[in-house]
């Protein structure tokens, strides 16, 4: 892949720090369970661990998925008296990598000064578990999350990144048809919403950096299990960007970088769901690669694309 050409565009903030990010330089899933072991290890490396605070608590609840499977839900919540309003947040991976773990940090952040309960899902992994289970464990844990005490079941957001974002997505659309679960908004951060991986190649060579189109190819035949992807037959809430009716959703923010892999499918899909009616804002972050404001963090794009999508929360969950 055209490595070179691709450095040259981003951000000169992440250009100076990408080589020596070892996260950024991308994942072999020939070997998922290695591919894991590396992730998982680099996170540990790099990502904090929660502060204790008297300003939150940070607990642990098991929720029962579809199939009787006992999910775990990290939670961080005020120590205030509720009810709060909620954010129930997915974690990326390609469908097949990461952990709720390394999102708790950004949870107390959340709780501490929205003042909302911020939780993020164990959903389970392809390709040992293939859709529907990572979703169904979403739908579960939502349904749980609103039935906290501590939790106003009427305020309550969902978002994700990359692959969380691709359930994030999924999951409104569930919540949509089943009914049951009001949602005040979502916020697909650079999420992963097409099976058909659309994104047109910009020169012969050309490839992206830290998700690459065979990573992508590879994670999309992990979810949605052994049989060939077909469009036609693969659900909607595996794969949003083949919905064709993207009406009656809550409103949402897509923030994705110039740089990204899924970069098209996001413009798509912001376009459709503003087609459908639904409030809808992309940004768009020049010179940013997938992943950006996760593996970047001090870099003023990163820290631009973090602060927007605090800012959507809080404009759409406070009162």
């Amino acid at each position: 892949m055209n490595r070179p050409n691709q450095i040259q565009r981003l951000d000169p903030e992440i250009s100076k720090m990408f080589c020596a990010n070892k996260l950024a330089q991308g994942f072999d899933l020939d070997d998922v369970a290695a591919a894991r072991r590396f992730y998982d290890e680099e996170r540990e490396k790099s990502g904090p661990a929660m502060q204790q605070t008297e300003h939150s608590l940070h607990e642990q609840k098991m929720v029962t998925s579809y199939d009787g499977a006992n999910i775990l839900l990290n939670i961080v919540r005020p120590k205030q008296a509720g009810p709060h309003p909620a954010i129930l947040w997915m974690h990326g991976g390609g469908f097949v990598m990461g952990q709720s773990k390394f999102d708790i940090p950004l949870l107390q952040l959340w709780a501490e000064q929205l003042q909302v309960v911020a939780a993020s899902v164990e959903y389970r992994l392809a390709p040992e578990h293939p859709y529907p289970a990572g979703l169904e464990d979403a739908w579960s844990s939502l349904v749980s999350l609103g039935d906290e005490g501590y939790v106003d079941a009427g305020r309550i957001a969902i978002g994700g990144a990359s692959a969380g974002g691709g359930l994030a997505a999924g999951l409104a659309l569930l919540a949509r048809d089943r009914g049951g679960v009001g949602l005040l908004g979502q916020a697909l951060v650079y999420p992963m919403l097409d099976c058909r991986n659309i994104a047109p190649p910009q020169d012969e060579d050309d490839d992206f950096l830290v998700w690459s189109r065979a990573n992508n190819q590879q994670a999309w035949a992990a979810y949605l299990g052994p049989k060939p992807i077909n469009n036609d037959h693969t659900p909607i809430y595996a794969s949003p960007s083949l919905a064709g009716d993207l009406s009656g959703l809550p409103p949402t923010f897509i923030p994705t970088g110039a740089l990204d892999l899924f970069l098209h499918e996001n413009m798509a899909y912001a376009g459709s769901l503003i087609a459908g009616g639904t409030p809808t804002e992309l940004q768009v972050f020049p010179g940013a690669c997938h992943a950006f404001n996760g593996f970047f963090p001090t870099a003023q794009v990163s820290k631009r694309c973090n602060q927007a999508i605090f800012d959507f929360f809080q404009r759409i969950l406070q009162p």
